[in-house]
């Protein structure tokens, strides 16, 4: 075995994270080789003086429960989002979905040409008589678009989704 390889595995042969085979190549290198045997010992230094400095710091009492409470509002937070995602993208996918579908294609394009004959032949038969006709059907045009987006707006609004927590 070469001396950078051994080095490489030098943290892991102290941690006792080798198979028997990789530590025993280590083992007879590190008895032949001075340089990787004072590297391992450094290592070793420095390995125990972290532990020791790691095992002086005091630990609060309650950071078990801390971190076990932590993750449960996290795992509870996040099965919330999923389910709302899911929700979202139900309501929000499926007029996407209808709107490449073929029937909503159909009866799209059926309301598109029967409201622009109705609207053609209302204009028709609204010249004829005055261009104040023209504008009154106009108007009356705008008024009705307006209710009805009043309407959709107001039934949107007051539309609520009751979340149920188990």
């Amino acid at each position: 075995m070469e001396c950078l390889q051994c080095i490489e595995h030098l943290s892991e042969f102290l941690d006792g994270e080798l198979d028997a085979n990789k530590y025993r190549e280590i083992e007879d290198h590190l008895h032949c080789c001075p340089e990787c045997r004072q590297v391992r010992d450094e290592l070793a230094a420095l390995s125990k003086e972290i532990n020791q400095s790691i095992a002086s710091i005091p630990v609060p009492t309650n950071l078990s429960m801390r971190i076990l409470s932590a993750i449960e509002k996290e795992q509870y937070n996040t099965a919330k989002d999923i389910w709302l995602t899911s929700i979202l993208l139900a309501v929000f996918a499926s007029p996407i979905l209808l709107v490449f579908s073929r029937t909503f294609s159909s009866v799209f394009h059926l309301v598109y040409a029967t409201g622009s004959a109705f609207w053609r032949s209302l204009m028709t038969i609204a010249t004829l008589f005055s261009p104040w006709a023209t504008v009154t059907v106009g108007v009356l045009s705008l008024v009705l678009m307006t209710m009805g987006l009043y309407i959709i707006k107001t039934l949107l609004t007051k539309f609520e989704v009751n979340e149920v927590i188990p």
